[in-house]
């Protein structure tokens, strides 16, 4: 396997870890297309997974794939109000997105009434 490869699977099980913990909290989830513009920056650009911290190649590189038409697999979002999304998990995706200059992303969207999550 190569370290490319190695890599994209580390995120993919990062972003269904955090798919399964809000799953098992009983949180509704949908998917839907959500535009760039509604995704709370400063929340969500705190990194909650220290082990893998942003790592700017990637992101580069997907900006560059993203900019070419290649598909991604759908962020992971967690709706804090009205219109307004954190990134739980895809946060290398939602940059490249930003930086690719797109104006929308496909996301999983979770919502919850519970103040602890």
């Amino acid at each position: 396997m190569t370290k490319k490869a190695k890599h994209a699977e580390r995120e993919w099980l990062r972003d269904a870890s955090a798919e399964s913990i809000l799953n098992l909290a009983g949180v509704l989830c949908r998917t839907e297309t959500v535009p760039l513009s509604s995704i709370d920056k400063e929340l969500s650009e705190i990194n909650p997974n220290r082990i893998t911290p942003t790592d700017p190649m990637m992101v580069e590189n997907y900006t560059c794939c993203m900019k070419r038409g290649d598909i991604f697999p759908m962020i992971v979002l967690l709706m804090i109000a009205k219109g307004k999304y954190v990134v739980v998990g895809g946060k290398h995706r939602w940059l490249a997105a930003v930086a690719a200059g797109l104006k929308s992303i496909g996301a999983y969207v979770y919502e919850t009434e519970d103040a602890m999550l």
